[in-house]
């Protein structure tokens, strides 16, 4: 859908919906977050379970979260860590980034377009 409305290149994302659907996306987009989280983070505990069976992986602790059904789900610490780590140097290898290519463009805009110092 392509918006129509002149405004929309402020805001693309919150006017690609009309008004009366804002508050249900954010809330879906919000909910779709979180379960996309889970299944990240369940995905790893498994794979890094499987990984550590069949040799591939150095061996880790695994805390069973049920003591009642074997395979359901597991909690390994490592690989907890490791996700926590990986997500921090994410966001601020993506704040830096964002800093440095603004400062480089202000930077050219300065001295190219305004003629500065």
């Amino acid at each position: 859908m392509i918006p129509t409305d002149p405004t929309a290149a402020n805001n693309p994302f919150y006017k690609l919906v009309p008004n009366w659907a804002l508050i249900p996306m954010v809330v879906l987009a919000t909910l779709a977050t979180i379960i996309a989280s889970q299944a990240l983070v369940s995905g790893v505990f498994s794979l890094t379970r499987q990984a550590m069976q069949m040799g591939l992986s150095p061996r880790a602790r695994i805390i069973p979260t049920s003591a009642d059904e074997a395979g359901q789900i597991i909690y390994v610490p490592a690989a907890n860590w490791l996700l926590m780590t990986g997500t921090l140097f994410t966001v601020v290898l993506f704040l830096s980034g964002t800093m440095l290519i603004t400062t480089i463009l202000l930077y050219r805009v300065a001295v190219v377009r305004w003629r500065w110092r």
